[in-house]
C-alpha cells in the first residue's frame, strides 16, 4: 500500500499532536477527569456539537425507554466518555494508563473468556465504541496471549506512524484495516488473538440485522472469517464505572461458534446478529457509554420494486 503524499497541513497536524500528548502528561488523573467532563458537557449543552446526531440515535434506539430529559443526560455523559477516551489514548501509554490496575470489575470471564484461552486456541474478539474500547488491548498483555487488532489508519500518516510505534512497543500488533486481508488470516493462523470493533453503518458493503428493533447495516467480516478459520467470537465490551476515577469494567458475553455445516450466507447472518445483539444489551445496561455520534441506522435496506 503506497504512502500519502505527507504536506504542511500533515506536519502541522503532527505538530500539535506531540504537544497535545506533551501536555496530558502534566495533567493528573483527577484533573484530566475535570477536564473532560467539562468539555464534553460545553460541546453537547453550549456548542451543540452533533447534538441533533445524537437526539436522533437516543430517540430511535432508547425513545420509549427514557424522558427527553433522560436522553440528554446519556448524550452529555456519552460526549463526556468519548473526550476522556480520547484523553487516555492520547496518553504516551493509552493501554497502560487505563490498564487492569483500573479495572475494578470483570463480569463473564469465568464462564465465558477463561475457557477459551484454556483451549490455547486463539478467538476472534468483536468489541465496539463504548466505553474504552482501546483498553481490551491489555487483555493480551495480562493473559500471556499474542493480540492483533484490526484498525482503520489515520488520514495523517506522520500520527499514524506515531500511534503504531507506541502501540509496538507495548506488543501490541496493528493490522491496517485498508492492507490486505490475509493479514487477519496469518495472525489467526499463526495462533494470535484478533480484536476488531464492528458496530458502524456498513454501508452497502454490510448486511442488515436488527438492532433495537431496527435494521442496521453490520459488517459481516468477524463471521466471515468465524467460518473460514473455524474460531470462536468472544464479545467483549470495556464500560466506565460513575465512580471518581472513572474506572474500567470488561464485560465477556458467550462466544459465537460458526456451524460449518450450515448455508454460509445464512450462517454468517445468524452470527452477525448474535453479536449485535449482545452489544445492544450491553448498551442497554450502560447507556452514557455508548458513541452516539455515529448515524447507526445511515444505511437503508433497498426496497424491492413490486412485480
Amino acid at each position: 500500500m503506497s504512502k500519502r503524499k505527507t504536506t504542511v497541513l500533515h506536519r502541522l497536524e503532527y505538530i500539535g499532536w506531540l504537544a497535545v500528548t506533551g501536555a496530558l502528561k502534566l495533567v493528573p488523573r483527577s484533573g484530566m477527569i475535570v477536564l473532560a467532563d467539562a468539555i464534553g458537557w460545553a460541546f453537547y449543552r453550549i456548542f451543540g456539537v452533533r447534538r441533533d446526531v445524537i437526539d436522533g440515535q437516543l430517540q430511535l434506539a432508547l425513545g420509549e425507554e427514557f424522558t427527553a430529559e433522560d436522553r440528554r443526560r446519556i448524550a452529555v455523559r456519552s460526549w463526556q466518555n468519548v473526550v476522556l477516551t480520547f484523553f487516555e489514548f492520547l496518553q504516551p501509554n493509552p493501554i497502560g494508563s487505563v490498564g487492569w490496575d483500573r479495572f475494578r470489575e470483570q463480569e463473564g470471564y469465568e464462564d465465558y473468556c477463561r475457557p477459551l484461552l484454556q483451549t490455547g486456541k486463539p478467538a476472534l474478539v468483536i468489541t465496539a465504541h463504548i466505553g474504552n474500547w482501546e483498553a481490551l488491548g491489555a487483555l493480551g498483555e495480562r493473559e500471556g496471549v499474542q493480540l492483533a487488532a484490526v484498525a482503520k489508519p489515520m488520514h495523517n500518516q506522520l500520527v499514524n506512524e506515531s500511534i503504531l510505534r507506541g502501540r509496538a512497543a507495548r506488543g501490541l500488533e496493528v493490522l491496517q484495516i485498508k492492507a490486505s486481508m490475509k493479514a487477519i488470516v496469518d495472525a489467526a493462523r499463526a495462533g494470535k488473538w484478533v480484536a476488531i470493533v464492528g458496530d458502524q453503518d456498513a454501508r452497502r458493503r454490510g448486511i442488515f440485522v436488527e438492532f433495537f428493533g431496527r435494521t442496521a447495516s453490520t459488517a459481516p467480516g468477524v463471521a466471515h472469517f468465524a467460518r473460514l478459520l473455524d474460531m470462536p467470537i468472544l464479545p467483549a465490551y470495556c464500560v466506565r464505572l460513575r465512580d471518581g476515577g472513572r474506572h474500567l469494567k470488561v464485560i465477556f458475553c458467550e462466544p459465537i461458534y460458526p456451524d460449518l455445516s450450515a448455508d454460509p450466507a445464512t450462517d454468517i447472518h445468524r452470527m452477525t446478529q448474535l453479536h449485535t445483539r449482545a452489544l445492544e444489551q450491553v448498551i442497554r445496561r450502560h447507556p452514557t457509554d455508548y458513541f452516539w455520534l455515529h448515524k447507526r441506522w445511515k444505511t437503508k435496506p433497498k426496497v424491492r420494486a413490486q412485480a
